[in-house]
């Protein structure tokens, strides 16, 4: 049987650079996609977030379009207008695993102190 690298592997596997851009987009979408989660779960409009902000509309569909640079302070304004934290964890890629599909009442966002969440422990 005869494997072949999916695009993804191919691209990756290129050089030093690639595999760097890659993991690049994974932490923007990662990041973007947990914020949109928290948005929705808490039942916040992203007009009620940009008041909170004290910034546009516009500004937080870049955000959470991946299209504007989101700094690390950036990210903990959200959070803090969201009444979350923060948390970040590195994982050695050779212990990394692919993403689970979590049950639909639990909620990681990969932002904690979010009211009413549970946090689920990955091992």
């Amino acid at each position: 049987m005869t494997t072949t690298a999916s695009d993804y592997q191919a691209f990756e596997s290129l050089s030093a650079e690639h595999r760097r851009l890659l993991r690049q987009e994974e932490l923007i979408v990662e990041v973007t996609e947990a914020l949109a989660r928290a948005l929705k779960d808490l039942q916040i409009t992203q007009s009620q977030l940009a008041a909170r902000l004290e910034k546009t509309k516009g500004f937080v569909s870049q955000i959470l379009g991946g299209g504007r640079n989101l700094t690390l302070r950036t990210l903990s304004d959200v959070a803090d207008a969201l009444e979350c934290a923060v948390h970040v964890t590195l994982i050695q890629e050779s212990e990394a695993v692919a993403p689970v599909s979590w049950p639909d009442e639990t909620r990681i966002y990969g932002l904690d102190s979010m009211p009413g969440a549970r946090v689920e422990e990955r091992g």
